[in-house]
């Protein structure tokens, strides 16, 4: 492998010092706590305003950073920016998008080029540019967490495991069927 040139080196130092992470929260003082109508209305406008800001910042930099990749293959632009959001933001469905519309796949958190993806190492800038991460993989909806359904697929797990490995989980399985009836729903008898 070549040896890095001066201005490849110094390249790399501004790009590591641009994508820094962000600087801890300060902690929230009593008297910055919202008290009236008034304040919370300008503040929900003052995040909206911000927020719509900040998502077009950031689709332009991830479009900008598929131009990169499909001029200089070079996967640190995308790494940077995922350094550089803030902890709030959607990373997955960044990924997602990166992995849709450019020659990127993840490997332990950290992007890779490859020409196997989806794009088959094309880079789908027209497209991407349509389609913000946020709309491409939208936040799915939370689903409640049915507790029956839940101890029911944990117990066939079990039972699949013992007759695998030979392992005796039946005390664990009579424990979770015990607390599968007591959270089962009451039936009444009608007589």
């Amino acid at each position: 492998m070549a040896s890095k040139t001066k201005a490849t080196k110094t390249a790399d130092k501004d790009i590591t010092k641009a994508a820094k992470p962000m600087k801890p929260m300060k902690p929230i003082a009593p008297s910055e706590l919202l008290t009236t109508e008034d304040g919370f209305k300008r503040a929900f406008k003052s995040i909206r305003d911000r927020g719509a800001s900040l998502q077009r910042s950031v689709h332009i930099a991830a479009c900008s950073v598929l131009q990169h990749l499909e001029k200089h293959k070079d996967v640190r632009m995308v790494q940077a920016l995922f350094v550089a959001l803030p902890k709030s933001y959607r990373t997955n469905a960044l990924r997602d998008w990166f992995m849709a519309f450019g020659p990127v796949t993840f490997k332990d958190n950290k992007p890779v080029y490859t020409k196997k993806g989806a794009t088959k190492g094309k880079v789908k800038l027209t497209a991407a540019m349509d389609k913000p991460f946020w709309e491409f993989s939208p936040e799915k909806p939370y689903v409640p967490l049915n507790p029956v359904e839940a101890l029911d697929s944990l117990i066939k797990r079990l039972n699949t495991d013992a007759e695998k490995t030979d392992r005796d989980h039946s005390a664990l399985i009579n424990t979770l069927t015990a607390a599968k009836q007591a959270n089962a729903p009451a039936t009444t008898t009608v007589q």
